[in-house]
């Protein structure tokens, strides 16, 4: 199973190899090239045989390609009378969508800008580090979360993010065992204020009893 983008490529390929073939051959027929119909047949074949060739070494290389689809999604927490979310999980979902299992190391965010200015080194924030490696299957998935207050933290923790680092766009991210990155294609703004409000807001209604820890936490699958 290729993503769409790889069968877009293949499909595009062959109509447009096809397309020519065909432009070809009526080019010739309207010229008044005479061709025996045993050299004509035999060129034809030919050609459709070079076709198949090529869309098989495309399509193996395609298959030999670590492909994933990386998405992140949000649960709201809201109480009672209240229209604003008091508390939000953050998740990561990861489907190996290839042929090639995939050793996972850690599941996470990746800071491409803070305040519309593109980051000059890369600042990669954890959901999920597994210092063994966890594998992903072919057609498996994985989904790792985190909550506000864990993710206000890790901003926190990085000297160029902070309360005051207004909006931080982000892509979610893997990094494999030989800590290379694959993102997913969407880009996501956090607002650092607004991230840090829910946290306020969970933490008062946690010291109050009002709701329990054990309830917010995400759960990893």
């Amino acid at each position: 199973m290729f993503d769409k983008k790889c069968q877009s490529a293949l499909f595009i390929f062959v109509c447009g190899a096809s397309g020519g073939l065909v432009v070809l051959g009526v080019s010739t027929l309207l010229s008044g090239v005479k061709l025996e119909l045993g050299s004509w047949a035999d060129w034809f074949s030919g050609i459709l045989t070079s076709l198949g060739l090529i869309g098989t070494w495309i399509a193996s290389l395609l298959r030999s390609k670590v492909q994933l689809n990386i998405k992140m999604r949000t649960d709201n927490f809201y109480v009672a009378g209240s229209n604003e979310p008091i508390h939000i999980n953050y998740y990561i979902e990861v489907f190996n969508s290839g042929h090639i299992p995939v050793r996972v190391r850690e599941v996470g965010l990746l800071i491409k800008k803070i305040n519309d200015k593109p980051v000059k080194e890369k600042i990669f924030i954890p959901f999920y580090t597994d210092s063994e490696s966890k594998t992903i299957q072919p057609l498996d998935e994985i989904v790792k979360g985190t909550h506000n207050m864990l993710l206000e933290d890790s901003f926190s923790d990085n000297a160029e993010i902070g309360e005051e680092g207004g909006v931080v766009t982000v892509i979610p991210c893997l990094k494999d065992k030989s800590d290379k990155y694959y993102s997913g294609d969407e880009r996501i703004k956090i607002d650092m204020k607004k991230l840090s409000l829910f946290s306020e807001a969970t933490a008062t209604l946690l010291e109050s009893g009002k709701i329990k820890y054990e309830m917010l936490q995400p759960k990893d699958q």
